[in-house]
């Protein structure tokens, strides 16, 4: 455990909570995504913690206990239910401030979506409301996301060698500790929900001002997870913005910190 966190004991089915900096300070909420825990944010709650009151989440699952772990994982609506309970407890009802990376992104889109009284802005690092990659990023994506429900399904010790060989050769922070086979459910259930549902899968735009950070070295050369005309609306509403940030992968916020955190102040600079 980070020393900048304190551990909040919650009863579920709220998230597994860390707190640390002003009590009585704006209350920023962050979720990480796949595949990490709490400690992502780090850099941000060291930078944030004097003036805001900071809470990390780990997602479901994602604590490095596999025993207290469903067999078939969360539901996205799972999922963003937790994050609800958790913004009620640590805003005690009033809105909060939504940071969140990867799959966080998705389910923080979701949870705004269902209670937009409960956030007052939020970041998405990396991943937007909408998709349109080209065609060999999206080859690319849906083989690398299958790859992780199979994962998901073949279970350890298959399932953790897959998982944390592809956590490894994508250049993850954390993978090593947290890429486990049971921590693939966002991807089944993402692809349970898209190929049984029948559902188109619809764009999603926070009513919030919003802040959207994106990489633009490596792997995002050629596979990016929002789509340009999304980005485009994001830079055109109302106190939002869609921002690059140069000489950053995937992960914005190990990649490039110190830049995450001066346009986070910019942001947040009315709180």
């Amino acid at each position: 455990m980070s020393s900048n966190y304190n551990a909040i004991v919650d009863d579920q089915p709220g998230l597994r909570t860390f707190a640390s900096g002003k009590e009585d300070g704006p209350v920023i909420l962050f979720v990480h995504g796949w595949p990490d825990d709490h400690l992502l944010w780090d850099a941000q709650v060291t930078h944030l913690k004097d003036r805001f009151r900071c809470v990390t989440t780990d997602l479901p699952g994602f604590s490095g206990d596999d025993a207290r772990v469903e067999k078939w994982g969360y539901s996205t609506e799972e999922v963003v239910k937790r994050i609800e309970r958790t913004a009620e407890r640590v805003g005690n009802g009033q809105p909060i401030i939504l940071v969140a990376h990867d799959f966080g992104c998705m389910y923080s889109f979701k949870f705004e979506a269902k209670r937009p009284d409960l956030v007052r802005k939020m970041v998405a690092i990396d991943v937007g409301g909408a998709m349109k990659p080209s065609i060999c990023g999206a080859m690319l994506m849906v083989t690398y996301q299958l790859w992780l429900c199979a994962a998901f399904l073949l279970g350890r010790p298959i399932g953790d060698g897959i998982a944390r060989s592809f956590a490894w050769l994508m250049g993850s922070p954390s993978g090593a500790r947290i890429a486990r086979a049971s921590t693939c459910y966002p991807y089944y259930h993402t692809w349970k929900h898209i190929l049984c549902s029948g559902e188109k899968v619809r764009p999603m735009m926070p009513q919030c001002p919003l802040m959207f950070l994106h990489g633009t070295a490596g792997v995002k050369k050629i596979m990016t997870f929002h789509a340009a005309r999304w980005a485009e609306k994001v830079q055109e509403k109302e106190g939002s913005s869609s921002q690059g940030i140069p000489q950053a992968s995937h992960w914005v916020t190990r990649d490039q910190p110190e830049e995450v955190n001066r346009r986070l102040d910019e942001f947040l600079a009315d709180m």
